[in-house]
């Protein structure tokens, strides 16, 4: 109960550190908006057969106003449509894909929502009273995130249909932000990030009379899992690659996702600027 409270503490902050330069923002500042395409491929690497790896492309938009920027975009395509064994007594298979719940079915029913600010920006008369200050301060930056993912689970001729919910809250660190001397004007990004992430397992799955089935694929009956995530990530241009280390509690045994649970993505993400008016 004290875990949760606490946790539920240290998010209500981190929300208001993420809305407030929502307050400080120019209100000249023009509205920009994308339609953007993102090809990635996600592996554990506890567990990197192709059945457990995700390979999604999805397409969305995008908008950035200053240091503000949000994101909503639905999967398109999937390598994987259902996670699928004979083996009665495997387990790792599902608990990497509640772990990587991308690996979904490719239709529209999987969507993500994304907000943030790269940037704890202030005031030109604050920052010119405190430069040093302002000069750590403008290098972090919040984002929070929350997707829907479907896909249909089967195991020993015993098939289920199942929704995993992904949310979660995260600090990051610009350690380097740098225009590249191309035609393109393309920048390079490293950034390391750090907060809280939480899994919902839902649809029929999740309904009480379905304990046995949860017991079955998984080995617990819980549907709520909360836990922690540390990473980091380089884009150079279009190109990106991300390593990230989220743990969840070892007391639920889930394996392929209780612990520290290693993973690696790398990905191409490129966007179109479409007319926005403010």
């Amino acid at each position: 109960m004290k875990n949760s409270f606490r946790s539920s503490k240290l998010i209500t902050c981190l929300f208001l550190l993420m809305v407030g330069p929502l307050y400080s923002q120019d209100k000249g500042e023009t509205v920009n908006v994308y339609i953007v395409t993102d090809v990635g491929f996600t592996s554990s690497v506890n567990d990197n057969r192709k059945q457990s790896s995700p390979g999604v492309g999805s397409i969305g938009l995008k908008f950035e106003q200053g240091k503000i920027f949000g994101e909503v975009s639905f999967t398109v395509y999937s390598q994987n449509e259902e996670v699928l064994t004979s083996d009665p007594f495997e387990y790792k298979l599902f608990g990497t894909n509640l772990l990587l719940p991308e690996n979904n079915s490719g239709n529209i029913s999987n969507f993500s929502f994304l907000f943030g600010t790269e940037s704890f920006f202030s005031s030109e008369e604050w920052s010119d009273k405190h430069p040093f200050l302002n000069s750590i301060t403008k290098k972090f930056g919040v984002y929070g995130y929350f997707s829907v993912n479907n896909t249909t689970w089967e195991k020993d001729s015993l098939v289920t249909p199942i929704t995993i919910n992904s949310f979660g809250l995260n600090l990051t660190y610009t350690i380097l932000d740098i225009e590249l001397a191309n035609e393109g004007a393309e920048r390079i990004k490293l950034m390391v990030f750090g907060g809280l992430t939480a899994r919902r397992m839902g649809g029929d799955y999740a309904l009480d009379s379905n304990v046995l089935i949860r017991k079955h694929f998984i080995g617990t009956e819980k549907i709520g899992f909360n836990g922690t995530l540390l990473g980091c990530r380089l884009e150079i241009g279009k190109f990106y690659g991300e390593m990230g280390l989220p743990w969840f509690s070892r007391k639920d045994n889930i394996a392929g996702f209780s612990g520290n649970q290693p993973v690696i993505s790398l990905g191409l993400k490129a966007d179109l600027n479409i007319a926005a008016k403010k």
